[in-house]
């Protein structure tokens, strides 16, 4: 079983990968499962092989099972690594702006802290985690700042993984 893609065994939720395999019966159904979950039914060609895209769903930092199994059992599994991602509304703005953020891939059931220019900054609402999925959303208002304008890096992080964004 092969996953396509770049890079090829690990991304954020939403990296579109293909999923291909041969050795399988030929012209038969195949399943495929996303850590134990039906994902799709797709089926191999005359040859036994079988190609099929897939959107990484919602999911929590780290390995999930992908899994290719065939009327007959025979099967396949690679491991897909989910890496956390944080999403800003918008790239510029200013003072007094809002910048809502949404973050996808962190550690499930954790504290989120935001970071703006090197500062804690404070969020609506005040207390960020995320979800048994790793994804959270919070926003906050872009603050004065002194010294002159141009791009500021906003750091989310939930203790041990964090992601970045001007």
């Amino acid at each position: 079983l092969f996953i396509d893609g770049v890079p090829l065994d690990r991304g954020p939720v939403g990296t579109e990968v293909t999923i291909s395999g041969s050795g399988f019966d030929a012209n038969n159904d195949m399943r495929i499962y996303y850590d134990d979950s039906l994902a799709q039914i797709s089926s191999t060609d005359e040859s036994g092989i079988f190609s099929y895209t897939y959107t990484i769903p919602a999911g929590y930092y780290g390995g999930h099972t992908i899994k290719a199994e065939d009327v007959t059992v025979h099967s396949a599994t690679v491991v897909f690594t989910v890496l956390q991602r944080l999403d800003l509304s918008t790239y510029e703005g200013y003072v007094g702006d809002t910048v809502n953020l949404t973050g996808t891939g962190f550690d499930a059931n954790k504290g989120i802290t935001v970071v703006y220019n090197s500062a804690a900054i404070i969020t609506f609402p005040a207390l960020v985690a995320t979800d048994e999925m790793g994804n959270f959303s919070t926003g906050f208002l872009i603050p004065p700042l002194g010294g002159p304008a141009g791009a500021k890096l906003v750091e989310v992080s939930d203790g041990v993984h964090n992601d970045v964004a001007n």
